[in-house]
């Protein structure tokens, strides 16, 4: 508790002072023919322009509205069907529209509950058009938005929550997954209700995460290991390309909006 920020800014301040040159600045790059590097002269200038800048402290604002307006929610449904299945152990519940649920307590963990819902289709249903846009589909779908949260804004409420929903899609499946803690379980399925019917676009954290995955495959074809890993693929898979690695042409591929149709179509 006595490690507050204003404790911290002191002590840098004691350990850098503003015209303090007794330090070491370091980059760490990939040697490659061509490559330039940034000269002393250019990191010294780097770390001058820094020091002369007026940063502002940062403010967070966390949205202090509830994940879900429960005004707008439809017409609840019912359970129309139960069986118990004494011999596994698990109890089956039939939903007025339509869904089959299996639920089975165990006692592996006190404090856990898990589930997964999957039904058939996944990415064999699409072509090669959309060969890219399948590659990173779940990636992109779990840097979105829900309802009115970005997806920085939904990390913010959910702070000290324990509970998660995640999108994903095989060849002949769509998926969603969760976990959380017992008191969080309505949480839990608020974001699952968001994630069947208000995944939002959310143009800078897709941004972000094309620029960090631009960065990781830049220099890809200069680890050996990754050039073995894509021979073996290739190889493997008969250089199909639906299961092509992910490369920066991949990249040019993706579509956001195309990914959001194609989330609206399977769930």
């Amino acid at each position: 508790p006595a490690l507050n920020v204003n404790v911290i800014n002191n002590y840098a301040k004691e350990l850098i002072t503003d015209h303090d040159s007794n330090f070491v600045a370091f980059i760490f790059e990939q040697e490659k023919a061509g490559k330039t590097y940034p000269t002393e002269a250019q990191m010294a200038q780097a770390i001058k322009a820094v020091r002369a800048e007026k940063i502002t402290p940062y403010v967070d604002n966390v949205k202090q509205e509830p994940l879900l307006d429960e005004k707008k929610l439809p017409k609840a449904g019912k359970i129309v069907g139960v069986k118990e299945n004494n011999t596994l152990g698990y109890k089956e519940l039939t939903l007025s529209n339509g869904a089959r649920v299996i639920l089975k307590k165990t006692n592996f963990k006190d404090n856990e509950v898990l589930f997964q819902a999957i039904s058939k289709g996944g990415k064999s249903l699409y072509g090669k058009a959309d060969y890219d846009n399948l590659q990173l589909f779940d990636g992109v779908l779990g840097y979105s938005g829900l309802g009115d949260f970005s997806h920085q804004d939904l990390q913010k409420a959910l702070s000290g929550k324990q509970a998660s929903v995640n999108c994903a899609m095989s060849n002949f499946y769509q998926m969603l997954s969760g976990s959380c803690v017992p008191k969080d379980i309505e949480t839990m399925m608020q974001l699952l209700y968001l994630n069947f019917t208000a995944i939002s676009k959310d143009e800078d954290s897709y941004k972000a995460m094309m620029s960090q995955l631009e960065l990781a495959l830049k220099n890809k074809d200069l680890s050996p290991e990754s050039v073995f890993s894509d021979s073996l693929t290739n190889t493997i898979y008969g250089h199909e390309a639906r299961y092509a690695p992910m490369s920066l042409n991949t990249l040019k591929g993706v579509n956001y909006d195309r990914i959001l149709q194609i989330w609206k179509e399977r769930y």
